[in-house]
This record gives structure tokens, C-alpha cells and sequence, in this order.
């Protein structure tokens, strides 16, 4: 086998190169990062797929923390069982964005599925 270096003749042909290889590539931001993650999270709840779906909204709220974030990895937390973190999460979801209704809604609903439906009226 030859180790020399190869000639142009047997080097790489220019056709099989990828011609979007030094365009550089816009960097995503945070925002766009947190949000692709948090929808790539949903469609993976919506298949069933929860553990799969917590994992990507933890990777989500670490690229940027939003109230859509913890609220949805609160409701697939509470496909898990784990009620009281569900809780937690729609709280964080309310101190980062008071104005967004999910996670009021949602506490309510956690609320009653503990029994504590007192606490599920405000």
C-alpha cells in the first residue's frame, strides 16, 4: 500500500465535497435553543415517550429557563407520579412569568389529583 501523499489525480474529487461546508453556520441562540428543545420535548410527551420528554425539558430550562419549560416538565412529571414536583416546577413557571395561565391551571389539577381540593380553589 502506498503512504505516500496523494496526488490532486487521487485525492479527493472537488464534486464529492459538501458546498455548504464553509458557509458558517448561524449560532442558535438560547432562546432558540430552550425552544426547540421544549417542542422536540412535547412531541416526545405526546408519543408516550415521557421519560425521554422530562430529559428534553431539563435541557431545555438549562439552555434558558422559561414558564413553557417547567410547566410542561411539570405535566410530564405528573404522568410519572410525581405530583409534588409538578407543583414545584408550575411554581418556578409563575415566578418567571406571571401572566402565562398554564401553571395555575395545572396546580389546581395536582391539587385534586392529591385530594386537596380546597387547596385547588384559590
Amino acid at each position: 500500500m502506498n503512504k505516500e501523499k496523494p496526488t490532486k489525480a487521487e485525492g479527493p474529487s472537488l464534486l464529492a465535497a459538501d458546498p455548504m461546508a464553509k458557509i458558517p453556520k448561524k449560532k442558535r441562540t438560547k432562546d432558540e435553543q430552550a425552544k426547540d428543545l421544549w417542542l422536540e420535548g412535547t412531541q416526545r410527551l405526546t408519543e408516550g415517550r415521557v421519560e425521554e420528554a422530562v430529559e428534553l425539558y431539563e435541557q431545555s430550562i438549562a439552555a434558558k429557563p422559561t414558564a413553557e419549560g417547567y410547566t410542561y416538565r411539570g405535566w410530564a412529571m405528573s404522568f410519572l407520579g410525581r405530583i409534588d414536583e409538578a407543583i414545584a416546577d408550575c411554581k418556578k413557571a409563575i415566578l418567571i412569568d406571571p401572566e402565562f395561565g398554564n401553571p395555575y391551571n395545572d396546580i389546581g389539577a395536582y391539587l385534586m389529583q392529591k385530594g386537596q381540593l380546597d387547596d385547588a380553589i384559590p
